[in-house]
């Protein structure tokens, strides 16, 4: 039970394009790990995500390249809310592309808004009780 209990985070999908979904696991205290089929394989630690309790993940497609892709976002009432987007996992460590600082999301989904076959970022803000639509371009 490594990943039990409040504070984890996961998203599934191929991020390294093997044919096979990977699961991803945020833990409570911001470090990311990829579980592919072959077994567990610590990742990276995302910079600049320490001690931040409600991180949140989730995963398709946003670069359009058939493969998909991880997205971050801190919560809202962290001092440093950011959105990240994770690419490119060929090596193992993803590379990765700061979207935004200002955007505040707990909830995210990842969706096709606009038609054209990339997932767009819808993120919402309960305290803030907004809902936001970003369209997903090449990073």
């Amino acid at each position: 039970q490594w990943f039990s209990g409040e504070g984890h985070h996961q998203g599934v999908g191929d991020v390294d394009a093997d044919g096979h979904d990977d699961l991803l696991v945020l833990e409570f205290y911001g470090r990311l790990h990829r579980f592919a089929w072959t077994g567990p394989s610590s990742i990276a630690d995302v910079d600049g995500w320490g001690a931040a309790a409600a991180n949140v993940i989730e995963v398709g497609d946003v670069a359009g390249d058939g493969i998909a892709d991880g997205v971050l976002a801190r919560h809202g009432n962290d001092e440093d809310p950011r959105l990240d987007l994770l690419t490119d996992w060929d090596d193992g460590t993803p590379v990765i592309h700061e979207l935004a600082l200002d955007h505040e999301f707990d909830v995210l989904l990842l969706a096709d808004v606009d038609g054209d076959h990339r997932d767009d970022i819808i993120g919402g803000s309960i305290p803030r009780q907004s809902v936001t639509v970003l369209y997903a371009g090449s990073p």
